[in-house]
């Protein structure tokens, strides 16, 4: 979290925003203290605030949805999260810590209105949100962005990975074998072949993948 002061611009933009949150969301929004952002977003230095609503889902649940302003807001435009989020890789769009991708990288947005683009945001992840909950999306967004998934999956813990599998069609489904501190992807028959039953050990395992969409 940026530890220097923020202009007045800066703090003027955030005033405004919280009272667009108020208004719109008929609460008042709880500003997020340094120990709350440092606890929930350890990784994500780049944070100068945050606000934090409850909102009231189609299944019945209220989840905490935060709205996160760095250092360069309005400039650069909020980022929103969910704060009651399920697992990583339950959801596409859901990062491990619960950040909401919504915007594409090249994505333009009114710095002059940044109340504005920030409810327009907050809106678009209750929607999602509602989308991830009714199901259908999941797995079409998955398959969608496959290589970004899979990227995430197999470095969430640091460990080396290597494929035994050509990147060509036909679609097929592979295994991951797992040992300590490197992870293989291969055929049907790799895990038996790197793993047999009489060298098995503790810390090794194997997953069944999923199909590789390559046709």
């Amino acid at each position: 979290m940026p530890k220097e002061a923020l202009p007045l611009g800066w703090r003027q933009a955030a005033l405004r925003l919280e009272a667009g949150l108020r208004e719109r969301a008929g609460q008042a929004p709880e500003r997020l203290d340094a120990t709350t952002i440092g606890s929930d977003y350890p990784t994500r230095d780049w944070i100068a605030a945050g606000w934090r609503i409850s909102v009231a889902f189609s299944d019945g649940v209220t989840r905490r949805v935060d709205l996160l302003a760095g250092a360069h807001f309005p400039t650069t435009p909020v980022r929103t999260a969910l704060v009651d989020h399920p697992v990583a890789m339950t959801w596409p769009h859901v990062e491990g810590d619960g950040i909401l991708c919504l915007l594409p990288n090249m994505a333009e947005w009114d710095p002059d209105d940044p109340s504005a683009v920030a409810l327009g945001l907050l809106h678009r992840s209750i929607s999602l949100i509602e989308e991830l909950l009714e199901g259908s999306i999941i797995e079409r967004d998955f398959r969608e962005e496959f290589v970004t998934y899979w990227g995430y999956k197999v470095h969430s813990k640091g460990e080396a990975l290597f494929s035994l599998v050509a990147p060509a069609p036909p679609s097929r489904q592979v295994q991951v074998w797992r040992g300590k501190g490197l992870e293989l992807v291969g055929g049907s028959g790799v895990a038996r072949r790197l793993d047999p039953p009489s060298l098995r050990r503790q810390d090794s395992g194997q997953d069944r993948g999923g199909g590789l969409p390559l046709a």
